[in-house]
Order: C-alpha cells, then sequence, then structure tokens
C-alpha cells in the first residue's frame, strides 16, 4: 500500500488592518492551500496573535508582525514589507529584535533589503493573480477612465492622492474628457475628499470596495506617494493590463520597467507630461498594458512567487 505524504503545516500571521501585508498573507495561505504539500493558516486576529509565542502546532511560523519571543522550536520566518523605521504605529520598535530571533528574514525588494540594512535578508517579490482576460482596445471615441487606488491610513499616500489630482488638472482634459474614480479607505479620507474639490475634475471615492469591476473598466491606472515600498495596487492593475503611470518611489523601478510596462516620473511636472502622452497615443496604452501583463506572468505571478516560498519551507523543516 503507498504511504500517504502528510501535508506540512504553515500558519501565516499578518496585520489586523486591511493593507498590503495582510493581502499577501491571505493570497499566500490560498495558493499554499491548493498544492498537496502543505495546509497553511492564516491569522489575522488579536488573540491567536497572543497565542502563538505560547504554544504553536504548525510546522513553521510565517509572520509579517514582529514576534519578540516564543516558547517553541519550530522554525520562524519574517517577512518584511515595509519600513519600519519610519512607519510609526505601536509595534514598530519590535522589529529590531524579531529581525534576530527570525530563522528567516525575507523581504519584498532589493529597495527594502538595502534601506533597512539586511545584508542576510532574501527577496522574494509580491505577486498578484493574472486575470484570464485579453488586454483591452480602445479608441478616442469614449471618455478616459483615470482609476486611482491606494490606503488612507498614511499622511504620505493619502496626499499622494492630491498630488495626483494637481497633475491631472494640468493635463489636455479639454482635448480629452476623462473620469476618476477612487478607491481605498482610513483616517485621512474625508480630508482628501475635502480638498480635491478644490482640483475641478470629475472625481468620484469609492471608498473601500471591490475594485476589479474598475481594473477591468479603466482605462489608465495612476500612483502617486510620497513613502512607499512595493504597492500591490500597482501590480493589480499591470495584471489587468492597464498602463501604470506612478512615481519613483521605493521599488517602484522594481515593479515597473520605463516605457516598457509603464511610465515613472520623478516630477510632477514630468507626471503630466506622461500622462498626456498616454492620451495623445491609445497605442502606447495598449503597448505598456501588454508589457505589464507579461511581466505579471514571468516575474510576478503566484505560479512564479509562491515557489520561492515553498522552496524556504522545505530547507527549514527537518
Amino acid at each position: 500500500m503507498q504511504k500517504t505524504c502528510m501535508r506540512k503545516k504553515i500558519h501565516i500571521i499578518t496585520p489586523i488592518r486591511p493593507g498590503g501585508p495582510q493581502m499577501w498573507g491571505r493570497l499566500l495561505a490560498k495558493e499554499l492551500n491548493i498544492r498537496d504539500e502543505w495546509s497553511a493558516t492564516h491569522t489575522r486576529t488579536l488573540p491567536r496573535m497572543i497565542m502563538t509565542p505560547f504554544y504553536e502546532p504548525a510546522d513553521v511560523v510565517h509572520t509579517s508582525v514582529p514576534i519578540t519571543y516564543r516558547l517553541w522550536k519550530k522554525p520562524l520566518i519574517l517577512t518584511l514589507r515595509g519600513n519600519f523605521m519610519i512607519e510609526y504605529y505601536y509595534w514598530a520598535r519590535m522589529y529590531p529584535r524579531s529581525i534576530r530571533m527570525a530563522d528567516i528574514v525575507t523581504v519584498s525588494s532589493h529597495f527594502l533589503k538595502e534601506t533597512l540594512r539586511l545584508p542576510n535578508a532574501l527577496v522574494i517579490p509580491p505577486s498578484a493573480d493574472l486575470p484570464q482576460m485579453p488586454v483591452r482596445q480602445r479608441t478616442d471615441e469614449h471618455t478616459i477612465r483615470i482609476l486611482i487606488v491606494t490606503k488612507f491610513c498614511f499622511p504620505q499616500k493619502s496626499r499622494g492622492v492630491l498630488t495626483l489630482l494637481d497633475a491631472l488638472s494640468k493635463t489636455k482634459i479639454k482635448k480629452h474628457p476623462i473620469s476618476i474614480a477612487i478607491l481605498g479607505g482610513g483616517v485621512y479620507l474625508n480630508e482628501i475628499k475635502r480638498e480635491s474639490r478644490r482640483c475641478g475634475l470629475p472625481v468620484t471615492f469609492y471608498g473601500f470596495t471591490d475594485p476589479k469591476p474598475f481594473f477591468e473598466q479603466s482605462d489608465i491606472f495612476l500612483y502617486w506617494s510620497k513613502h512607499d515600498n512595493t504597492p500591490i495596487a500597482v501590480l493589480e492593475a499591470m495584471s489587468y493590463g492597464l498602463p501604470v503611470v506612478a512615481n519613483n518611489v521605493g521599488a517602484m523601478t522594481e515593479l515597473v520597467t520605463h516605457k516598457e510596462t509603464g511610465l515613472i516620473a520623478n516630477t510632477p511636472d514630468e507626471f503630466t507630461a506622461y500622462v498626456n502622452e498616454l492620451f495623445d497615443h491609445p497605442e502606447l496604452q495598449r503597448t505598456l498594458g501588454e508589457g505589464a501583463r507579461h511581466a505579471i506572468l514571468t516575474t510576478f505571478s503566484h505560479a512564479r512567487v509562491v515557489p520561492q516560498y515553498e522552496s524556504l519551507y522545505r530547507g527549514v523543516i527537518s
């Protein structure tokens, strides 16, 4: 009789607050569970986090929150997705000790590895689904639909929306009518809503909502933030074949290849120029969108990224 192989248990822990790290954990658990080798659980509740250091039945604990002590001997993998040195929240000060305690530390970009000065950290990029849909075909005969997705939990990201709207107000909106959909929520949302009225643009804020229909129906994706690392929203837009225009922040150049999979601006004026270029050249929108989809397929798809984590798990499970 053939012996049945027991699935190894992976316990993934992420922050309570919705956002990139929580989405990362949810998607990683989902992808692991469709494979025969693993059984993954995703924890994002405080009581379960508090109990983890005392008792852990999993074969590997993989966390994006800092665990600073443990009473079990199972391997601990810590994944860092942001710069805790400048992100001021209640457990940021715990990360240095957690880094020392972890058996393996991974980061989502070379930028973050260098910024945090972690020479031994392993770089594993973020990943995104690749929807089964053709790259959109559009003409100049309709309103250009612009999409912005961000978190309004951080002032740097929130005020980046105002920078985007100011840049858009200087584009050829008389020649090319536009509509602007802004997705995301957080404590700064109402403030940005109020200040955005001064731009005089056709803006609609949708708050937290399913972004899929917006990705499917939009023509251009825009992103601007004064502080960031690897925003998942950019990869999601690329996966839907949207041309991306973003500022050169954090690890953006590791996600977007300038003039191949998107456009990266160094100044607001340069940003405006790139948006105008997309407005005037539908064929450039198509070319960048096709390049973006190809980048997801070859570099940032779950099929490419998740096996890198699987390799780590196999290496630490004795």
